[in-house]
């Protein structure tokens, strides 16, 4: 069961996604986002189903979300040729986005709002990195970033969240390693739209993976979770942007640093709730015996 749920779930979804990309002629950064969306979509779809249209299974808007997304980022297209551009449209390309998950805890207007700024603000300050920096590394950082998210929602108890964010990350490091493979000679950016949805695939993954929590994990840990793509900017340090390699290590190392500690966090959270149940049930239970004995001498 576990391993077809790892091919249906992971590895077909990312074969489908590199595919896109990588067999062609001419290797596109454009092509990034979408095939990330997709994938995403077709991790979700093998475990779940939408419930209809529009969607009444709530979680299954985060993968709709994030493919609103890469189609704004498409219909953008090369028209957002400036800064300022392309922060006006990561904030109305945010706002979207929240407006398309009505899940817990995110549906009054203050929340969306929230939200929406959130996404538009890793997404803006992502996007040097993504149309800027490829190769191996870069990928691989996002990678990680990702997978820190999905160790989050695994570790709030929501699985098919977190084999849907194991997908896109698992989608990010084949994407870097395959064009490495087939076409050494050009360097694959994540692009304009394939930044949006790495944004997007963090934040609103933190995001729904906090809606559903049952495990009263901190909320900072959500947070740091949602802008772990950010710590690829350590690279760009200039202690490190000197030398490509160094760069390259400190830009997998800043991301690592920051999923890390979410996933830590979350980790030694989940220790100390399960800690207090034990002993709050013993308690209970010492105290349910000690009734019980006392009834017993009353009755005697």
């Amino acid at each position: 069961m576990e391993l077809q749920l790892i091919i249906f779930s992971v590895f077909l979804p990312t074969a489908c996604a590199v595919a896109l990309v990588v067999l062609s002629r001419r290797i596109a950064s454009p092509r990034c986002g979408a095939a990330l969306a997709l994938a995403l979509v077709l991790s979700a779809m093998s475990q779940d189903s939408f419930g209809g249209i529009p969607p009444t299974n709530g979680w299954m808007w985060f993968p709709l979300a994030v493919a609103a997304l890469a189609c704004a980022g498409a219909v953008a297209g090369r028209s957002v040729n400036t800064r300022g551009r392309r922060a006006v449209f990561c904030l109305i390309a945010a706002m979207i986005a929240a407006l398309l998950l009505p899940i817990p805890m995110w549906g009054a207007i203050d929340s969306r709002l929230l939200l929406a700024l959130t996404l538009a603000t890793v997404s803006a300050l992502l996007l040097p990195i993504g149309m800027h920096r490829g190769g191996f590394s870069t990928w691989f950082a996002f990678s990680i970033a990702l997978a820190g998210t999905s160790g989050i929602a695994l570790l709030t108890c929501f699985a098919k969240l977190a084999i849907t964010l194991g997908a896109a990350s698992f989608t990010c490091g084949m994407l870097g390693l395959a064009a490495t493979v087939f076409h050494p000679r050009h360097t694959l950016h994540a692009g304009f739209t394939g930044t949006l949805v790495i944004a997007g695939c963090s934040v609103l993954g933190a995001a729904t993976s906090f809606a559903y929590e049952t495990n009263t994990t901190p909320h900072w840990i959500f947070f740091v979770a949602a802008i772990a793509p950010l710590g690829c900017w350590l690279g760009e340090a200039q202690p490190f942007r000197s030398s490509v390699m160094a760069s390259a290590l400190a830009r997998i190392i800043g991301t690592l640093a920051l999923a890390g500690l979410a996933v830590v966090g979350a980790t030694l959270s989940t220790t100390i709730v399960s800690s207090a149940s034990k002993d709050a049930y013993a308690c209970i239970s010492g105290n349910s015996g000690h009734n019980q004995i006392a009834s017993r001498v009353q009755v005697r």
